[in-house]
């Protein structure tokens, strides 16, 4: 089952995380044998390169998934239910990264141990985090561990790459008209996003809250295996492509100073602590671009508990990496 070749599907082929999937399974290594690219729209007949191979993106429909082994299915990218029922029906493992309520939500070094109870991942769905979600829970299970969270306050400062390609694009062709003295022209974002920051991702519910914090929250929680410390989350578009800030204040059950802090997080696998101010060494997006880990730095005594900041690039880490890692931790245990 191991040195199997692997029928592997990319739903959403041309966007921005799905044009880094099929590096990424060369760069890993993944034994896929054949790679179908699929997508909708203007994106079908676009030619992309893979392992020095030029593949063209088909049409997507319920025969371009028949007989695959895994699929994968990209950030905004949403299967019909007869599209999902063949390639559920076929023995496809799908890997969404869109979540999901009634899907298996897994992030690979957060809680592998879901895992454990899938017998066959044949037809199964399993679903990633919102990656501010994730990149939340990798700070606070090392903490949680030593001292017991009880609340967090997260200002999540987010990249326009959430959009996609047409949300970078909209921040590149509103930069140069503002600097050409011409007035933007807006379609993605509500507001001009160029040389602005605006308090809003996603839709507002009643209450307040966008669909995107409550969704952080949820999947908070799905990740923990609990109900999450109280927790207050607000998002903010700022105008740089990738990377995703996080500014959180914690209070924990049991005293934690900022020393005991930064040595549990430096222990953490999924992170990376950057935390000299006296030399300038600290956390930003610039830094976490292209990055497998989560940078965190500022770690700091306050009133209320902990102060610290961590940047991570959720295009890469929080989306491409962990689906590429899932689909090997499911080839490795033999559920593929």
């Amino acid at each position: 089952m191991a040195s199997r070749s692997l029928t592997v599907a990319i739903v959403g082929a041309a966007s921005a995380a799905g044009r880094e999937l099929g590096p990424t399974l060369e760069e890993r290594s993944f034994p896929f044998g054949e790679l179908r690219l699929l997508g909708e729209g203007e994106a079908v007949g676009e030619t992309l390169e893979v392992r020095g191979e030029e593949f063209e993106v088909a049409a997507l429909d319920a025969a371009a998934l028949r007989g695959c082994d895994i699929v994968f299915v990209m950030p905004g990218e949403k299967l019909e239910e007869r599209v999902l029922a063949a390639a559920r029906e076929s023995g496809a493992a799908i890997i969404d990264a869109n979540g999901g309520a009634d899907a298996r939500l897994i992030f690979p070094g957060i809680n592998d141990e879901e895992l454990e109870e899938v017998e066959s991942a044949k037809g199964a769905v399993f679903a990633l985090p919102t990656p501010a979600a994730a990149q939340l829970a990798a700070i606070l299970l090392p903490l949680e561990a030593k001292a017991g969270v009880v609340r967090a306050d997260v200002v999540c400062l987010e990249a326009v790459s959430v959009a996609g390609i047409p949300g970078m694009e909209e921040l590149s062709m509103q930069t140069v008209s503002l600097l050409n003295g011409r007035e933007p022209e807006r379609g993605v974002f509500p507001h001009r996003i160029a040389f602005n920051a605006i308090p809003q991702v996603d839709d507002f519910l009643p209450g307040g809250d966008t669909v995107r914090e409550k969704r952080i929250a949820s999947d908070l929680g799905r990740l923990l295996g609990r109900q999450p410390p109280a927790l207050s989350v607000t998002c903010v578009l700022v105008p740089v492509f990738y990377g995703a800030t996080q500014a959180i204040t914690l209070a924990a059950e049991k005293p934690i100073d900022a020393v005991a802090a930064r040595e549990a997080l430096a222990a953490a696998e999924e992170l990376k602590v950057l935390d000299d101010t006296a030399m300038g060494v600290y956390p930003m997006p610039m830094l976490a671009v292209g990055e497998e880990e989560v940078l965190v730095g500022r770690v700091r005594d306050t009133a209320a508990g902990l102060s610290l900041v961590s940047v991570a690039d959720g295009l890469r880490w929080g989306t491409v990496v962990p689906m590429v890692r899932l689909a090997e931790l499911l080839r490795e245990r033999g559920l593929v």
